[in-house]
């Protein structure tokens, strides 16, 4: 919303203060791991691709993955 109505200081704090949220350096003490571990490991993305052939390369890439062709 801040950024649709061009209040870019606004956005500026929102930022800051969920990056600030996200520095946790507390362990949760039955796993051993940062409580926010399970928020920050990426699960989806939304790509777009300038060019035909920056969308085929991406396909090979994803199926050499999968295969184990790469790492």
């Amino acid at each position: 919303m801040y950024i649709q109505t061009e209040q870019y200081d606004k956005l500026k704090n929102l930022n800051l203060k969920i990056s600030d949220g996200l520095k946790v350096e507390e362990k949760d003490p039955k796993t051993g791991r940062n409580p926010l571990d399970n928020n920050q490991t990426p699960c989806t993305c939304f790509l777009t691709f300038e060019s035909e052939e920056g969308y085929s390369r991406a396909q090979i890439y994803n199926k050499l993955i999968r295969e184990g062709k790469l790492d």
